[in-house]
């Protein structure tokens, strides 16, 4: 991961083994829409990443929560989180 100032400004949850300063060799080249697998997951495009300061779930479906998430992107130990039809 690099930009970390830039990233933690974000409302989203980010886990990362590690900072890296390197940039990318962009060469410009890469595939989209493929399934990617690291860390014993298999992620497929489409699917819901849900992450806070612990860890990380991965689900086929979106959910959505009864209660918005703070600044940082983390819902309140109170919230549930629902089924949403796509």
């Amino acid at each position: 991961m690099r930009q970390v100032d830039d990233l933690e400004e974000l409302d989203i949850g980010i886990q990362a083994l590690a900072a890296i300063p390197v940039g990318a060799a962009g060469e410009g080249i890469g595939e989209s829409d493929v399934r990617v697998n690291f860390g014993g997951v298999t992620f497929f495009s489409g699917d819901h990443l849900y992450a806070d300061n612990t860890g990380i779930i991965l689900s086929r479906m979106r959910w959505i929560s009864n209660s918005p998430p703070n600044k940082k992107g983390l819902l309140s130990e109170k919230a549930f989180l629902f089924y949403a039809e796509t």
